[in-house]
């Protein structure tokens, strides 16, 4: 869900920043792409590389000023980043994280 809108919004604003939903880095900074798994079913998904961690959305203005943000669609029970993740982000990324958080009713 979040993935379509983010393109959405990414063709929107596509002069003004750079776009990237869903980025994956490695403790290396280095952008990773998801790894295709096929279950016995035959059922395949596209899931992360294992020591990665990903962006929801980021976001490179022309001044080169990045911006991530972290989607939360959640039930009622609201947890933001720890401290330590969001090291992890800032070495990876070299940005912060913001949560953007949806709350079902």
């Amino acid at each position: 869900h979040f993935e379509r809108l983010n393109n959405r919004l990414g063709n929107r604003i596509a002069g003004d920043f750079r776009v990237a939903t869903e980025q994956f880095r490695d403790s290396t900074g280095a952008i990773r792409p998801k790894r295709l798994v096929t279950f016995a079913s035959g059922f395949q998904l596209r899931l992360p590389q294992p020591g990665t961690i990903g962006a929801d959305l980021v976001l490179t203005g022309r001044n080169g000023v990045t911006r991530l943000f972290d989607l939360k669609t959640h039930n009622g029970t609201l947890g933001t980043m720890s401290a330590s993740r969001e090291l992890q982000f800032l070495s990876r990324f070299n940005a912060q994280s913001m949560d953007l958080i949806h709350v079902r009713q």
